[in-house]
């Protein structure tokens, strides 16, 4: 046996989770270390060849060594590792029965005191009788409940570094165990299986495990409110505390609930460390509870006497308020007041935008320009509504609104906007008393005493031209490093920040279990419940910008979108498009706006960046595998309206970035007045890059792996989007009401607004349990509040069975190729893209 396991030693041992001591083998190595990589390879083909003695006379042999009895468990987890990894990867060649035989032959020479392996080997003969009942003689509901009994009597004390990793393997299969519904297990199976994580878990964390890191916000899930959770605490004390940063968003959205106790005293510990940590995530919380209980309230009360003895933000947030254009806040007030104002409060939101934009400001030229030209008919206007009811209030405000925004523009500064000019605050700072924000990111552990601090705010700044005109400012540090940020203004940029939570979650995933696979992220900072910053990234410019450079080429796109839009203006409306144009018609009018611009043009930029052939193939391929997993996490977070605006490209490095969350988790096909159906972007410049590969042999393959390595994680991937749906966004809590009232969801209780992101969610978990992108853009555009009633639009999401493999495919795919299959052939269909609203340009 030892003979033969030379001749595959390579393959049994890459196949095997070996520690690095083991794997990192080679010639230079001891002869004890080689002699250990020979028994296991023999082990394992012993095993095979269904010699259970043998196989066990070979691991004894590790005996002879200076291995402890912890140790020897190591290894008996690692040979266990290597049969169910065999088993699960043969499949196709190997029997259920031999397959049985193979794990029922380990079963039996393990000790009794080696609950991991036997817990995973029975939970695996479970599935394996599951699917084929005859292949054995053991009832598969018996074996598992006889796997989770194993894994529930392990002793968490035994927890070390060098065992950590097949712990993990037990924290995985107890995390996906706790999602199925708890069938022939007893309540107190269930309770020992969630004790047993917790420990787990929170021990592993102690011992610096990201994996069990990542599972915290799903351990949260578990808590109850009860005595059990003093356990807990006790616990989570142990664990050090910067490891519950990265988690603050879900354990303040936990704070109004009835584990509300348990999870500010975990927010205690942070604040207790790390008190600078909580300074603008706190505020932002602090301003939606209302009616605490009395047992939370003296917790609050100590945490923000801690924030309040740091750093006094509040005259850096006023400034960095007055970077909104006047008439932006003006809306953004009004709206909030249509969102949150009742009869009693509506005169409270008055005076808030009377003392806000219509008094005088010392500091601030911009807002006493506003102030002086509008304030006389504001008076008039505040004057006139006296006791009219809230709603046709909000309707003359808005009235009011349209008129300040369409008047005539401010005249411009000479020489350009100036940040004094904004706020004067600016130029007056000079005590280098603020930490640049966004260096708590929890991912390691925090040294406030090395955290860069402002020393100066630039003159100069920079107005971008979209909707919110953000303002990009510029900062010296006391490290004499010079930092750009872009501050946003009337948005709630905590929605930015939880997707972005949520793609950095999964970036760690891909680039940890795949080679080729990562996602370019970025720091969110939200300061207040409408003001934020975003973390400025060099070295990019748009996808759109590199497109069209010069005049000529712009023309041409004017020239494309204005072919588009007299195409559409033929029917009318977009709806009756849909109701009317044949495949053909649309695929045909597609092609041919499609061919004014090269569709390598996007591939050229590419090339033009590179400095040699070399250098190119290194651009691209960093180009791709950005793009690939972009498209799939977009898809699965429901990311709209990605026109090529919202795409930058790191001319750098060639990858491809993701900015502007402002329709996420389908809003863009519920709420739009055209509801997009596409699930991500498959166009012609992306496709060119491609060339000659065609979308299904470049995309395909990497897509589906990176799909398998986000479902191992969908647990914890479902527990960061609980956030939404336990404290929503105005812009949520705006879009639930909008959709009540255009709906009809009067069963919903007034005031309750979480069914809305909570159906949203809903949405993703379906993405994540392999549902049929097609059915889900159908199910979805018949929530549309505008167009929902109309079926053309389902239709052609589906396609048809005689053209289209994802109408042949049911409701839930058999597998993840079926799903990217299905996913890529809807993105890519010329049927499809060819009905977009024009703003997405989905010719080029």
């Amino acid at each position: 046996l030892l003979s033969d396991s030379k001749n595959n030693l390579t393959n049994d041992v890459s196949s095997c989770s070996l520690p690095d001591s083991l794997m990192d083998c080679d010639a230079d190595d001891s002869e004890e270390e080689g002699r250990h990589h020979l028994i296991f390879a023999a082990c394992k083909s012993a095993l095979r060849q269904g010699s259970a003695s043998m196989a066990k006379k070979l691991i004894q042999q590790l005996e002879i060594s200076e291995l402890s009895g912890s140790d020897l468990s190591l290894y008996y987890d690692i040979g266990t590792d290597a049969v169910i990894r065999s088993c699960e990867e043969n499949t196709e060649h190997t029997a259920p029965a031999e397959r049985l035989n193979q794990l029922e032959l380990l079963l039996n020479i393990l000790d009794k005191d080696h609950h991991v392996s036997a817990g995973r080997i029975k939970l695996k003969m479970s599935e394996i009788l599951y699917q084929s009942p005859a292949a054995g003689r053991n009832d598969p509901a018996l074996m598992f409940t006889e796997g989770i009994k194993s894994l529930t009597t392990i002793d968490c004390s035994s927890l070390n570094s060098k065992n950590i990793s097949n712990h993990e393997v037990v924290i995985d299969l107890l995390s996906s165990e706790l999602q199925k519904p708890s069938v022939g297990l007893l309540d107190t199976q269930v309770q020992d299986m969630r004790r047993v994580f917790q420990d787990l878990t929170l021990t592993a964390m102690r011992l610096n495990s990201r994996k069990a890191r990542l599972m915290f916000p799903y351990l949260l899930q578990w808590l109850s409110g009860s005595s059990t959770d003093a356990d807990f605490i006790r616990k989570a004390s142990e664990v050090p505390s910067w490891m519950f940063i990265e988690w603050l968003s879900q354990l303040l959205a936990f704070v109004t609930t009835p584990v509300g106790l348990t999870a500010i005293q975990v927010i205690a510990m942070v604040a207790r460390d790390y008190p600078k940590a909580l300074t603008y995530t706190w505020r932002v919380s602090v301003e939606d509870w209302k009616d605490l209980p009395g047992t939370i309230t003296p917790h609050v009360e100590k945490i923000s006497s801690l924030i309040s003895g740091e750093d006094d933000i509040s005259p850096f947030l006023v400034a960095l308020a007055t970077l909104s254009p006047p008439d932006m806040l003006l809306k953004d007030l009004i709206e909030e007041m249509a969102v949150k104002g009742d009869s009693g409060s509506q005169n409270s939101y008055l005076e808030k935008i009377t003392e806000s934009l219509f008094c005088k400001n010392s500091l601030s030229d911009v807002r006493n320009s506003f102030a002086v030209k509008h304030k006389q008919s504001w008076t008039a206007l505040v004057g006139k509504l006296g006791k009219v009811d809230i709603k046709k209030k909000v309707d003359e405000l808005r009235k009011f609104h349209d008129k300040v925004k369409n008047g005539p523009n401010e005249k411009k500064t000479k020489g350009g906007p100036k940040l004094s000019h904004y706020s004067r605050w600016f130029s007056k700072y000079t005590t280098n008393s603020l930490e640049l924000p966004g260096q708590y990111s929890g991912v390691s552990r925090p040294c406030p005493s090395s955290h860069a601090r402002i020393a100066k705010f630039e003159e100069s700044v920079t107005v971008l031209a979209s909707l919110r005109k953000p303002v990009k400012i510029n900062m010296l540090l006391d490290n004499g490093e010079r930092r750009s940020v872009l501050v946003k203004g009337g948005e709630d940029l905590r929605t930015d920040q939880r997707v972005m939570q949520l793609l950095k979650v999964m970036d760690d995933n891909l680039r940890g279990t795949l080679r080729d696979a990562s996602l370019r992220t970025y720091d969110v900072i939200p300061l207040t419940n409408n003001l934020g910053m975003i973390a400025w990234l060099p070295n990019t410019t748009t996808i759109k910008s590199v497109l069209f450079e010069d005049e000529e080429s712009k023309q041409v796109a004017v020239k494309a979108r204005l072919e588009f839009e007299s195409w559409i203006g033929r029917y009318k409306s977009y709806t009756k498009m849909y109701q009317r144009c044949t495949l053909d018609d649309v695929t045909s009018q597609h092609s041919k706006i499609a061919s004014f611009i090269s569709s390598t043009k996007l591939k050229s930029v590419l090339v033009s960046l590179a400095r040699s052939p070399n250098s190119f193939v290194l651009l691209r391929k960093k180009f791709v595998s950005t793009y690939i997993s972009m498209c799939l996490c977009h898809w699965i977070l429901g990311v709209g309206d990605r026109h090529l605006n919202n795409y930058l490209l790191d001319t750098a490095t060639g990858e491809l970035i993701g900015i502007d969350f402002g329709h996420v988790f389908g809003t863009a096909t519920t709420l739009l007045p055209i509801p997009e159906l596409i699930p991500c972007r498959i166009t012609p410049q992306f496709r060119g890059v491609f060339a000659p590969l065609g979308v299904d042999a470049a995309m395909r393959g990497p897509m589906t792996r990176a799909l398998s390595a986000l479902r191992q994680i969908r647990s914890v991937l479902f527990c960061l989007m609980d956030v939404f749906v336990r404290e929503p966004t105005l812009d949520w809590c705006k879009y639930s009401k909008k959709h009540s009232s255009r709906k009809g969801h009067s069963k919903e209780p007034e005031g309750e607004d979480s069914w809305y992101p909570r159906a949203k969610v809903e949405t993703a978990r379906k993405k994540l349990e392999l549902g049929n992108p097609g059915v889900i853009v159908r199910d979805e555009v018949k929530e549309n509040v505008h167009v929902g009633k109309e079926p053309a639009y389902g239709q052609v999401a589906m396609g048809n069975k005689a053209q289209h493999a994802r109408a042949r495919v049911k409701a839930v795919c058999s597998s993840e190729d079926e799903q990217v299959m299905c996913l890529l052939e809807l993105a890519a269909d010329p049927n499809v893209l060819g009905r977009q609203y024009s703003g997405l340009e989905t010719w080029l």
